[in-house]
């Protein structure tokens, strides 16, 4: 009997342990990231146009950017 996920899926997961084991092994001593954090979540419905402007309007500000 094969336990867990096969494919794409287990892929996923593999790549995003490796992710969370180096960047947990470089950050200060936290609270660890969990694995999940790294797991692309396939499923979601594509941000519309104004979304993505206000989370880039978001990220400019926050580095201090200006808008015209």
């Amino acid at each position: 009997m094969i336990d867990g996920p096969i494919g794409q899926q287990r892929d996923d997961i593999l790549a995003a342990m490796q992710i969370a084991a180096v960047v947990n092994a470089n950050r200060e001593r936290k609270k660890p990231y969990p694995v999940s954090d790294f797991v692309p979540k396939w499923d979601r419905t594509p941000p519309t146009a104004e979304e993505l402007f206000a989370k880039l309007a978001g990220i400019n500000a926050a580095i201090g950017g200006t808008t015209r």
